[in-house]
């Protein structure tokens, strides 16, 4: 009798798949994103049942009424919204916290300057793909030049995931680069964040809540952004003096900055925090709210909306909200050969950061020492051992 009924429960379960398949299919062809949506919640647990079901199957089988129990889950999660809510309420939490990546955010090779009794007075984080990719060059030179050492690497579910050659080693020696990657230059004092791989779409803000919050926890007090922005959008152009630098500051809440007023650059001046989507962000960043698909879409932006649509708005805001201070440093760029813009973008933070880059170790002809993996396309040629 029982395996009469175990046969029957099966059949009815089979079935019930087949009901969900049906019921999926007219929900990709239903208009409301809200069908889609509840279908593909049933299907992501439902796929976490068979995974468990298959790894503990020997178990399973032990447990009495497994399969009555099973089919009035799986009844409940298709038939009275139950997908939906075991979403909402323990998978989406899980995921979209921060704090779950925060806690294990940098996965370190060796210990800290912090460990060693040292400590930083800055961090350098570049934001996501920029025009150009001044600021990933410009933060490649400054690693270089400073000889500063890998210490880690930091996972982010909000970034894309790569993998590369290690971009300064002198000779190949097995090291791969990741999307994101932790530096120190203790005779600087200072951490440096490389970010090679751009974030996914629409999860700009989380990712630099991640990054404002792992700031914070590690105990730095002052972040600099570096990054490129478009020429084709520059309004009002001035070369009386050469590449310009242009500079966004938290010390105030206009932007404006006297220290780097001081250095003769210039605020961004279409920066306005009480426009429509520099307030929108400043309000993602603090928390209240959790649209950030309420973001004007990109056909739907105007002229103004261009600067904080970009990787670095989202960044400044998610910073700022943390209380540190931050200092966005930007050159306006177009995309082809690029050195030129990095070593003008890393001149400008030594002279923010108070370095000299004449003490760096460079070359007779330069105090800069350029990266390894500027030397060709795609960066040194890999370690044949690894084959």
């Amino acid at each position: 009798m029982e395996s009469g009924l175990g046969s029957l429960l099966k059949i009815i379960l089979t079935n019930l798949d087949v009901l969900a398949c049906y019921a999926s299919v007219k929900a990709i062809e239903h208009p409301s994103p809200v069908s889609a949506g509840r279908w593909l919640s049933y299907w992501v647990i439902y796929s976490i049942i068979t995974l468990v079901e298959l790894t503990f199957a020997d178990i399973i089988k032990w447990i009495p009424l497994w399969l009555y129990a099973k089919l009035g889950f799986v009844c409940w999660l298709m038939y009275f919204n139950g997908a939906a809510y075991v979403y909402r309420v323990y998978l989406r939490p899980f995921y979209m916290n921060p704090q779950h990546t925060i806690n294990s955010l940098l996965a370190p090779m060796k210990k800290t300057l912090e460990q060693n009794g040292g400590s930083f007075k800055d961090l350098i984080q570049k934001p996501a793909l920029s025009i150009g990719n001044v600021g990933q060059l410009a933060t490649d030179l400054l690693v270089s030049s400073m000889k500063a050492e890998r210490i880690g690497y930091l996972d982010d579910p909000f970034v894309l995931p790569c993998v590369g050659n290690d971009a300064f080693g002198p000779i190949p020696c097995g090291d791969l680069a990741l999307p994101l990657e932790a530096y120190e230059s203790p005779s600087n004092g200072l951490t440096l964040l490389q970010q090679r791989s751009p974030v996914v779409m629409g999860r700009m803000v989380e990712f630099a809540k991640n990054m404002a919050n792992f700031a914070a926890a590690s105990g730095k007090k002052h972040v600099v952004l570096l990054s490129g922005l478009d020429f084709g959008k520059w309004q009002k152009i001035d070369m009386s003096s050469g590449l310009q630098i242009y500079y966004l500051s938290s010390t105030t809440p206009d932007g404006r900055d006297d220290h780097c007023e001081r250095l003769g650059w210039k605020r961004l001046q279409e920066y306005n925090p009480a426009q429509r989507c520099w307030k929108y962000l400043s309000t993602l960043a603090e928390g209240n709210t959790t649209l950030e698909n309420n973001f004007p879409f990109e056909d739907d932006l105007e002229e103004e909306d261009y600067y904080p649509s970009l990787p670095f708005a989202s960044l400044f805001s998610c910073f700022k909200a943390k209380g540190l201070k931050v200092t966005c440093l930007l050159c306006y760029c177009s995309e082809g050969d690029n050195m030129q813009d990095a070593f003008h973008l890393a001149e400008a933070a030594c002279r923010l950061l108070e370095l000299n880059p004449s003490t760096f170790r460079g070359n007779e002809e330069s105090s800069w020492v350029i990266p390894l993996s500027w030397q060709t396309v795609y960066g040194p040629p890999p370690d044949v051992s690894i084959f």
